[in-house]
């Protein structure tokens, strides 16, 4: 999957995002005020990732960010405090 959607609660609709330079499965998902991170997951080639990639809404555009150490999916994930 490289197909997100944001949902707005105050219009009740989603609206598409760029296409996740990284197509994958199994991610952990996490929101850090208008930042969307997505971590890990199984590529194509059904193996884990250590990709991490990150949306930002003020700019329109995905960024990879730092690797994860070791390649995970099926994974949890929880912001505290944008973190």
């Amino acid at each position: 999957m490289d197909c997100f959607e944001v949902y707005s609660p105050e219009a009740d609709q989603w609206t598409a995002l760029p296409r996740l330079p990284t197509a994958r499965a199994g991610v952990a998902v996490t929101a850090l005020g208008k930042r969307i991170m997505v971590i890990g997951g199984v590529g194509t080639n059904q193996l884990p990732l250590k990709v991490v990639e990150m949306y930002n809404i003020d700019e329109g555009k995905w960024k990879k960010r730092s690797m994860l150490r070791e390649a995970a999916m099926g994974i949890s994930v929880t912001a505290k405090d944008y973190r």
